[in-house]
């Protein structure tokens, strides 16, 4: 049998975190935060020629799943965590544009 004794300080930690998300969701902040990183995400899907490159893409839903992981880290009440991880995003945005002009080694 498993010792469940850090599992239940875990789960416990985690029920904190989800009523606080839940407190949080409807907060002014997050009302005008996330509405437009969603506009944005979708404005630059839509934008990209149906030829794009896989890459390009995965650049794109990794720019936007990283700003979302950030949002729920502010909503959870970890604002100071989100940071590193929308610079990631915001890192992965600025690579779209160098994967955009790439020259492939191999041609699949």
């Amino acid at each position: 049998m498993h010792d469940l004794g850090g599992m239940k300080e875990i789960l416990k930690f985690l029920d904190v975190q989800g009523h606080q998300l839940q407190e949080n969701l409807g907060s002014e902040q997050l009302l005008a935060l996330v509405p437009p990183i969603v506009r944005a995400y979708e404005a630059a899907n839509l934008a990209l020629p149906e030829k794009t490159d896989q890459a390009i893409r995965q650049l794109l839903w990794l720019c936007h799943r990283s700003f979302m992981v950030a949002v729920s880290l502010i909503a959870s009440g970890h604002p100071d965590d989100a940071g590193p991880v929308t610079r990631r995003a915001i890192e992965a945005a600025r690579t779209s544009p160098n994967a955009a002009t790439r020259t492939p080694r191999v041609k699949l």
